[in-house]
């Protein structure tokens, strides 16, 4: 936009943002000092993120409010991992994690594609914030830095100035990428839940290999889905560390068999 102005109030816990002006709490001014244990700059960040995601494109209705949050919240997480490294990158990641699974605990799971809401505001919580964060960085994982950055500046300049929906997005990384990642959208936006693994091992000295076995044990009530994704296996003998990657397909029990001539 033209400008961008940032405005301080009383009552504010967060941040409001509009087209090139956004309110925030006045607990944002403060010194140096303080800043070293009061950061307000993640909040900053987000609602400057939203002059792209939420106001230069913007939800076509409600039930894809992940399209404003999620992607601010995960370009929060780029500004600290640019500004302070890639630890606290990582820590502000695990961070948005936690939150997520906690209000999968302690509240409720949803899908983060959902209409079944009662009121708008319904749809702002951990599952719209931090976790679709998350998923936008599996999704980065999954496609690599160069097209995943692609696909964000393809749907930007395509949907200017226009409201969208989560398949809006779906089309212009497929054509991005030449990738068709539905299944990918599907698992984890359009049904509720997450993965949780059981996992076993054992080594056999005799064909030197590692055997390990990958229970999904998550509760498939209210259509949570069994999942396909990438797993790294971090694999330390006395003489080396090395990490492996392997697919889960969507079963229930999985195997795979590792080279080790020494025990883990």
């Amino acid at each position: 936009w033209a400008k961008y102005d940032q405005v301080t109030t009383p009552h504010v816990g967060g941040g409001a943002e509009a087209t090139s002006a956004t309110i925030l709490g006045d607990g944002t001014i403060h010194d140096r000092r303080a800043e070293q244990d009061f950061s307000r700059e993640r909040v900053i960040a987000h609602e400057i993120a939203h002059q792209w995601w939420g106001d230069l494109i913007t939800l076509r209705e409600w039930s894809h409010t992940w399209l404003n949050e999620s992607f601010g919240t995960y370009s929060d997480y780029l500004w600290t991992r640019h500004e302070k490294g890639a630890d606290e990158g990582a820590w502000d990641l695990l961070g948005k994690k936690n939150q997520y699974l906690r209000e999968a605990r302690d509240r409720y799971q949803r899908p983060i594609v959902f209409q079944r809401y009662e009121r708008p505001q319904d749809n702002f919580d951990s599952h719209t914030y931090p976790k679709g964060a998350v998923i936008l960085h599996q999704l980065r994982y999954l496609l690599g830095d160069e097209p995943f950055f692609r696909s964000l500046s393809a749907f930007l300049h395509e949907y200017a100035f226009q409201p969208v929906d989560t398949h809006d997005f779906m089309k212009t990384v497929k054509e991005v990428t030449g990738r068709n990642m539905d299944w990918f959208f599907h698992q984890y936006l359009f049904l509720p839940g997450h993965p949780v693994f059981e996992v076993s091992s054992d080594w056999d000295p005799v064909a030197g290999q590692v055997h390990l076995t990958v229970a999904q044990v998550q509760s498939r009530e209210h259509g949570v889905p069994l999942y396909r994704a990438p797993l790294r296996v971090g694999i330390v003998t006395p003489s080396e560390r090395r990490v492996e990657e392997v697919w889960l397909t969507g079963k229930e029990v999985e195997t795979f068999a590792f080279p080790s001539a020494e025990e883990p």
